[in-house]
């Protein structure tokens, strides 16, 4: 949606007004008006559109329920077990964090990395029910308690089924080798992991949880010295782990793979962890935004409305340069529709326009609302 903000002034050069600066002034008595009635979306949009709000709708309500809560922290648990058993553990690599410790000490020992990782998580636990919150230490420590349970359970079906990732059943058994990667394909296994690991992470914001470990440190010392943001602490944690599996799988002279390609593998997730957090968090609700200085508003808005079945908003504008009578259209699309504006605008050559990406759109057209 539009807000109905006054702008006062802004300073623009139209293509045909080259020789000078062109100052564009909006009125400041301009009043910015959404014509709803012309606004028309296609089939697909209001598809998109209904199927947003109602699994939008599904996830709140499963969110103001302990049922819904707790059905999560499961799915979680297994997300987390299934991409450390099948795309970390397997291609020797730490992703960082305390996951990355616990794996390179599971690597060492032989002994199952949640096991190591609920040792490592119990101290900081007890320090984060007192510190920073009951809710938030219990349903880490849920998390942290069914996420070794499922991964003792796999470890058991692997031992069971001569090295074949895989799940008993009466009658025979549940292969899950089919997702893991090939050797030959290594480069899969922290794009996957990468993947998975991201949806984990946005269910846990949504439920206001953490995968423990290094999260409960950042969130604790964030608590206290806010000057020191979370995402750098984070960070810098994860690149000092990330360093010291260089000398733990580099060491080892029955390694198939170096040291330095374990630390190329363990950047690739994290790297693929962040892109695909903040398009879960944002990628689906993104647009782009149009402003238009135009001297045929009318036409212009018309061509856009028939063509993209999206809405335009007309403010009045005059060209301070040549006081010249103008309109500035706002157009909100998405980011597939870009090339379908700049065709429109190639007819009008008397046009200049300025695009603005916008990090989250709600409304009529877009999302209802995550």
């Amino acid at each position: 949606m539009i807000n109905d903000n006054n702008i006062e002034e802004n300073d623009v050069a139209t293509d045909n007004e080259i020789d000078a600066p062109n100052e564009t002034k909006v009125s400041e008595s301009s009043e910015i008006k959404l014509d709803e009635d012309n606004i028309v979306m296609s089939p697909s949009a209001t598809t998109a559109t209904q199927t947003g709000t109602k699994i939008s709708r599904f996830l709140d309500n499963a969110m103001s329920k302990n049922w819904g809560i707790y059905s999560i922290i499961v799915l979680v648990a297994v997300l987390r077990a299934f991409t450390v058993h099948l795309f970390i553990v397997p291609f020797n690599f730490a992703p960082g964090g305390v996951t990355g410790i616990a794996v390179m000490i599971e690597y060492g020992t032989g002994i199952n990395w949640a096991v190591w990782l609920m040792a490592i998580n119990i101290p900081l636990l007890i320090m984060c029910f007192f510190l920073v919150g009951k809710k938030f230490a219990f349903r880490t420590a849920l998390l942290t308690f069914v996420t070794l349970g499922i991964s003792a359970l796999l470890e058991f079906a692997d031992s069971n089924t001569s090295h074949v990732i895989g799940i008993y059943v009466p009658g025979g058994s549940i292969d899950f080798s089919v997702l893991m990667p090939s050797y030959d394909m290594v480069m899969f296994a922290p794009i996957l992991g990468g993947v998975l690991t991201a949806i984990f992470v946005v269910l846990l914001l949504r439920i206001g949880a953490s995968g423990g470990g290094v999260d409960i440190i950042g969130v604790t010392v964030n608590k206290y010295y806010p000057r020191i943001g979370f995402a750098v602490f984070i960070m810098g944690f994860d690149i000092i782990v990330i360093t010291i599996s260089f000398f733990v799988y580099g060491n080892d002279p029955s390694a198939t793979r170096s040291g330095m390609d374990s630390v190329l593998l363990a950047f690739a997730m994290v790297f693929t962890t962040g892109l695909a957090i903040n398009f879960f968090l944002r990628g689906f609700k993104s647009a782009i935004k149009f402003e238009i200085i135009t001297t045929d508003p009318e036409a212009l808005s018309k061509v856009i409305m028939k063509k993209l079945n999206r809405g335009v908003t007309k403010i009045s504008a005059t060209g301070m340069y040549r006081h010249e009578d103008k309109g500035l259209l706002i157009c909100i699309v998405r980011k597939n529709e870009i090339i379908k504006v700049k065709n429109i605008l190639k007819d009008y050559p008397n046009t200049f326009a300025y695009v603005t990406p916008t990090s989250e759109v709600l409304g009529q057209g877009f999302f209802a609302g995550v």
